[in-house]
């Protein structure tokens, strides 16, 4: 099919005239008159459609939008080339719609139901366009002079992007050929691939029409978004369609600065330390490096520049690849999944390049809000996602001292094991001491343990520990997850106590202390089941009962009451089931009950008499006060628990004090060797004093 000789046109078949421009041509075309032939517009853009269409496009192929150009375009406008793809004004949604390059303009078109969309762009309002081909398709972007920027994507095929770009460049201001920026081009960030010239993604505009017979040098002003598309185009991936991070990569457009510019770019699945991992975008520029998403309520942004970063590393695994991110201060972040493996390895050897090339760190203070924040990233567990104590997290900074830091933290079931009670609670280990914080609707609760207070830490490996501090009580926090964090949270305390309690007396927690006179004075026919069961709510009473000073000396078992002068003692209901307790101040007589407590004390400067008896299978006790109500205990396990109890109150009684006519029945040398023994045994008694007490028995 022969083309016309004066302007390119294709001539018809049947006629020696061109169908664009009229003229006659033949052999002796030269000298033969011109014959002028009107050609009306439609059958002109029937025609130029039929020749610049794809092949792969059918009748039907925007037809009605092939129907729109008839009154669009204006009478001596010519068709040059067309696309179809999806279209994206920016900041809106894409639609699949026509683009023509014309000789006067750039259209982009597309007909529906209710309306017509029409975006008309004259040559002199565009600044670039650029073109790009994935193996989704090929695409084009243009960027006019208004800063607007508009895009189609998923072009097929991909080479008819290349066609549009090339037919719509030279119709662009002239400008000569040349890199954007008088920078060199970037380097092929794509392993396996030939790298994309630069010249052939976006040609750049010049700032004024220059003579190209100057020989002055000519400086190229470059729009950011111009060279900020020139650079993606370059470092993306080759596997990446124009869909990969469409979001991210707007988003990145607005956070650089004017002059910053991209080196690197990664995806794969971010984790920031104590975080959960989502798709994010990675990006190396000459300042930072920034990881990036963008969502539909909010943007994840995380921006390290250079000289904040320690060290970065990658690792190639079956899975994909990986790199490592560690900052100077505290936290960590890793990418993974990174296809090809070798773009993990190439994103490292870039940052690391530029980390040292970084200027030296510039101090940045911090606010005691952003240090906590901080300091969470890197302590928290890996199970706990952003929600997870997120209310106790607002409290802390009104708890901690501005150069307070944390150093680790537990979740768990908390409460008081002396009263009871529990409630999932944070816990938090600081340089200074530790705290259990939990805040509900209508109040925060707070427990806070000094380290030179604490007398006692211990953990389990079901994922429990258990602290008790002087004046606070005893607490423990069970249900810890991972396991292993328990552990952990004692051992960040032991070095703490331990310089806290250098050089000072060991502090005992009253709790304890009890708990040990206790487990020392137990009776020998109690059983262990009567002592941790039974008499459990009798000995948490004594917690409060008793002064921080003072101490158990003797205890004894059964029911007690006024002395009433009863004899059928088993079916008396006014009598208590308790516990009788003879401490270096005075006697308690306590019953723990389930609906309520019962409690009886004499003081020993009260007590008159105290006098003990045997029945057939089981002792009492009587105790006479000097103008108050005597008390009574019965139903005694043996005599000798009896007498050891009368025997220690009786120490206490006044000097010259009648003593009440009592049961003699002097207990064996050896019950009271065992006793001695099981003493030395609890360290009550050091082993002088037990030796001298061994000595009194036995030599009678």
């Amino acid at each position: 099919m022969p083309f016309c000789t004066k302007c390119g046109g294709q001539m018809a078949d049947t006629a020696n005239f061109c169908i664009h421009c009229g003229v006659a041509i033949g052999s002796d075309a030269a000298s033969a008159p011109s014959v002028s032939l009107s050609v009306s517009d439609e059958s002109r853009i029937n025609q130029e459609w039929n020749d610049l269409a794809p092949a792969d496009w059918d009748i039907k192929k925007h037809a009605n939008e092939r129907g729109m150009l008839e009154g669009l375009l204006e009478d001596g406008e010519h068709l040059e080339c067309l696309v179809s793809g999806d279209f994206k004004p920016e900041g809106k949604l894409p639609h699949i719609s026509l683009g023509v390059a014309t000789d006067c303009r750039l259209i982009f078109l597309r007909q529906t139901k209710r309306a017509n969309e029409v975006v008309e762009l004259p040559y002199d309002t565009i600044e670039s366009i650029s073109f790009k081909m994935g193996w989704m398709g090929g695409g084009v972007k243009v960027t006019s002079r208004h800063k607007d920027g508009y895009q189609m994507d998923s072009i097929q095929p991909k080479e008819r992007a290349k066609l549009f770009a090339e037919t719509v460049q030279p119709h662009l201001t002239p400008m000569p050929e040349r890199s954007f920026a008088a920078t060199e081009p970037a380097p092929s960030m794509v392993v396996g691939a030939e790298p994309v010239p630069i010249n052939e993604t976006v040609p750049v505009a010049i700032e004024e029409p220059v003579s190209a017979a100057t020989d002055t040098p000519i400086f190229v002003a470059v729009s950011k978004a111009g060279r900020f598309e020139q650079e993606w185009v370059s470092l993306a991936p080759v596997d990446w369609g124009n869909k990969k991070h469409a979001n991210e990569r707007v988003l990145l457009e607005e956070l650089l600065e004017d002059d910053e510019r991209l080196e690197c770019l990664v995806s794969g699945d971010f984790t920031p330390d104590g975080g959960w991992s989502h798709n994010n975008l990675g990006v190396a520029t000459d300042r930072r490096l920034v990881f990036l998403r963008k969502k539909k309520d909010s943007d994840e942004v995380v921006s390290l520049p250079y000289y904040t970063v320690d060290s970065i590393s990658f690792n190639m695994g079956w899975m994909g690849g990986i790199i490592k991110v560690t900052p100077r201060r505290i936290g960590g972040y890793q990418m993974g999944n990174i296809q090809p493996k070798e773009r993990a390895k190439l994103f490292a050897e870039t940052v690391q390049s530029l980390i040292a090339a970084a200027p030296e760190e510039v101090s940045i203070p911090l606010s005691k809000e952003e240090r906590i924040d901080q300091e969470w990233i890197s302590l928290a567990p890996a199970n706990w996602d952003i929600k997870k104590h997120a209310d106790e997290r607002e409290i802390l900074p009104g708890l901690l001292a501005d150069d307070e830091l944390m150093e680790c933290l537990v979740s768990g079931f908390f409460e008081n094991t002396d009263f009871g009670g529990s409630n999932t609670n944070l816990g938090v280990v600081t340089d200074r001491r530790v705290v259990f914080l939990r805040k509900t609707r209508r109040s925060s609760e707070v427990v806070e343990l000094p380290f030179d207070a604490i007398s006692h830490i211990s953990s389990n490996t079901d994922g429990s520990i258990k602290v008790s501090a002087q004046g606070k009580g005893r607490f423990a926090m069970w249900g810890i997850r991972p396991k292993e964090q328990a552990q952990e949270f004692v051992v960040a305390m032991q070095p703490r106590i331990a310089v806290a309690q250098e050089g000072k007396p060991t502090p005992v927690n009253k709790e304890d202390r009890i708990d040990q006179e206790w487990d020392a004075l137990i009776p020998k026919g109690w059983g262990s089941f009567k002592n941790t069961f039974m008499l459990s709510g009798e000995r948490k009473m004594l917690y409060r009962l008793l002064e921080d000073g003072e101490h158990l000396e003797c205890l004894v078992g059964g029911k007690f009451g006024p002395d009433l002068g009863r004899s059928n003692i088993a079916r008396d209901k006014s009598l208590h089931n308790g516990v009788g307790v003879a401490t270096d101040r005075r006697v308690i007589f306590v019953d723990s009950g389930i609906a309520s407590s019962e409690v009886a004390e004499m003081p020993y400067t009260s007590i008159e008499a105290i006098s003990y008896s045997s029945g057939i299978s089981l002792a009492g006790l009587k105790i006479s006060a000097r103008g108050s109500t005597s008390l009574q205990m019965e139903m005694i396990r043996s005599m000798d628990e009896a007498k050891v109890f009368a025997d220690t109150v009786r120490k206490h009684l006044n000097a010259g004090q009648t003593a009440a006519p009592t049961v003699v029945q002097t207990a064996s040398a050896m019950d009271e060797l065992e006793k001695a023994a099981a003493l030395y045994e609890r360290g009550l008694l050091t082993q002088e004093e037990f030796e001298t007490k061994k000595a009194q028995l036995l030599n009678g």
